[in-house]
């Protein structure tokens, strides 16, 4: 815009020159150009004053003209000096220009390669989180194989070691703790068990060294005092062992101290007692420590080693191993691997010592779990402590407190994390009943499928969840929940025909029979319950109803009417006489 004006002022001082240079003694039109003389001059004066007149005027022009030259060159110059920094001033503008855009270019390029690298540095975290969960779980299995395959006090110490190793590992590499946190916690927490296990065996193993070492602690006046310190040891190590579940590394710790010195027998036959009593209070599912120390009492049995003061019995100890499934897989102590004996062998000597059935009569199409030793018609020397008994009282009453609020709020996001919170392995089995009863009073399937998940969880390792499938059954039947009673069995796989670990042995549809349920009985029939099976007294439930003479729903009304299920078992005996014969016989006796 400047540069226009220029050229404008330029057009104007040449106009301006233009009328500068013409003529200045051109008359306009209408006159002579020569001034009137004044009034008073003389007329010889004329001439002079002419002259005069002409000279001034001829010289004043020149010099007028000369003036406007100069400043218009100057104007001139002071517009091309204009226009020159007019240029300098773009060019400059248009260098910064220039500049900005490479600097936004490299700015860019920056904001590239650190992005990439972030990405970058994201992904290998990612990569190594990985890992450390493949290594996590790794380890997990590894405790889990040791605690299946009964592992002896070296393995588990190396296995110890090796967790330490991998937390060493994580804190090295500086990883955030909350990236792991659901995963971090638990070898943490298992750490410090392990470590507190390991010590306890090292302390147990050398208080059984000190009493096989020094003969005087053997001998039967001081017996009092090593069977104290023995089982105090013990004691401490049923309760560490217990923390994991750990029977089966118990089980074989509990092998160690099998010696054969007769001196000792009766010691080590009550240690062992203790330990099966503790164990069975605190998870009540020790199979595999009953087998290990039973098979070697079945072994100080056959040799007459002072049985009675161990409160054992042939027969109690048949029943308590003879549905133990992982008894063959436990390994042997050497001290009594000579002992042969396999679950053909205990069931034989357990059917020898029952009365036999008669002709005809089949037994049960399946063994039951038995009821485990009864403490209480033989006590041990030793029990478990007051305190530790009332502490899980108190804890259970909490729990039932806590979760029963939870399942009546039918509350979905603080259920499980209270269930993973107050319900452990460890005390798990002590507040299933009530935690069965409360689930089933709530009548909800989600809130059903909460609880069963977390006892899925708990019982992942056990290999005799069916043993206690029996309870949630027995509570829904008990409600009379049939549509939570048919969940359980068709969603959660439950065993409609499980049996309880009591005497009778009674199923499900026996109970509705007792009660001449016929509601409850097609039901259970519906679900593919058997009327079938065999109580431990030898009988049916269609046994009793055929002997029972009350209303319909019993004896050949039921054969009938429910046989359309496919669940009838005619072949079964009563007493010598087939159910056939037995529901004729009550029929003709209504007449």
């Amino acid at each position: 815009m400047a540069s226009f004006n220029g050229l404008d002022n330029q057009e104007e001082i040449s106009r301006d020159a233009d009328s500068d240079n013409s003529d200045p003694l051109e008359e306009p039109e209408g006159t002579t150009g020569i001034p009137d003389p004044p009034p008073d001059m003389p007329e010889d004066w004329g001439d002079y004053y002419f002259e005069v007149e002409r000279s001034e005027s001829a010289s004043a022009p020149e010099s007028k003209s000369e003036e406007l030259e100069t400043k218009r060159q100057a104007l001139l110059d002071n517009i091309v000096q204009g226009t020159q920094l007019r240029h300098v001033e773009v060019e400059e503008r248009q260098e910064l220009r220039t500049k900005e855009g490479e600097f936004v270019d490299l700015r860019g390029e920056l904001s590239s390669k650190m992005l990439s690298k972030r990405i970058s540095d994201m992904n290998k975290s990612r990569n190594r989180l990985v890992e450390l969960s493949q290594e996590i779980i790794s380890l997990k299995e590894a405790v889990l194989t040791a605690q299946r395959a009964g592992h002896r006090h070296a393995q588990l110490k190396a296995l110890v070691q090796e967790i330490k190793q991998f937390l060493n590992n994580l804190q090295q590499e500086n990883i955030p703790e909350d990236a792991l946190v659901s995963q971090f916690d638990w070898p943490c927490s298992m750490i410090c068990t392990l470590t507190n296990i390991d010590q306890e065996i090292t302390t147990f193993k050398d208080n059984i060294d000190t009493c096989v070492k020094q003969e005087h602690c053997i001998k039967v006046n001081n017996q009092r005092v090593s069977n104290t310190h023995l089982i105090s040891s013990l004691s401490k190590l049923c309760t560490s062992a217990n923390s994991i579940n750990s029977e089966e590394t118990f089980a074989s710790m509990i092998a160690y101290f099998s010696i054969d010195s007769d001196e000792i027998a009766e010691l080590v036959v009550k240690a062992r007692l203790v330990a099966v009593v503790l164990l069975n209070e605190l998870v009540n599912n020790s199979f595999v420590l009953y087998a290990t120390a039973l098979e070697s009492g079945l072994s100080r049995i056959e040799q007459n080693i002072r049985v009675k003061s161990a409160y054992f019995t042939i027969e109690q100890i048949v029943k308590i191993c003879i549905n133990l499934e992982s008894f063959l897989s436990v390994p042997r102590h050497p001290r009594f691997s000579d002992v042969n004996l396999n679950a053909g062998d205990l069931r034989t000597l357990y059917l020898s010592s029952k009365t036999k059935m008669p002709s005809g009569k089949q037994g049960p199409t399946e063994f039951r779990e038995v009821e485990l030793l009864d403490t209480r018609k033989n006590p041990p020397s030793v029990s478990l402590k007051p305190q530790r008994v009332s502490f899980l009282q108190e804890r259970n009453k909490g729990i039932t407190e806590e979760i029963s609020k939870a399942l009546s709020d039918r509350n979905t996001m603080s259920l499980p994390e209270l269930l993973d919170k107050c319900i452990l392995p460890n005390i798990y089995t002590l507040c299933e009943g009530t935690l069965a009863s409360e689930t089933i009073k709530c009548e909800n399937i989600q809130m059903l499928d909460i609880v069963l998940a977390h006892r899925e969880k708990i019982l992942a390792t056990d290999n005799n969840v069916l043993r206690k499938d029996y309870t949630w059954l027995f509570e829904a039947f008990n409600q009379k929940a049939i549509v939570l009673l048919s969940h359980l069995v068709n969603r959660h796989k439950m065993r409609i025909d499980i049996g309880p670990v009591n005497k009778e042995g009674n199923t499900l549809f026996y109970n509705a029979a007792r009660k001449f349920d016929y509601e409850m009985m097609t039901h259970l029939l519906e679900l593919g319950a058997s009327p079938s099976i065999l109580t431990e007294a030898n009988t049916t439930p269609l046994h009793y109803l055929a002997m029972k003479q009350f209303g319909p729903g019993t004896g050949k009304e039921i054969a009938s009417s429910n046989n359309n299920f496919g669940n009838m078992d005619f072949s079964n005996y009563f007493n010598n006489e087939s159910l056939s014969d037995v529901i004729l016989v009550s029929s003709e006796g209504k007449k």
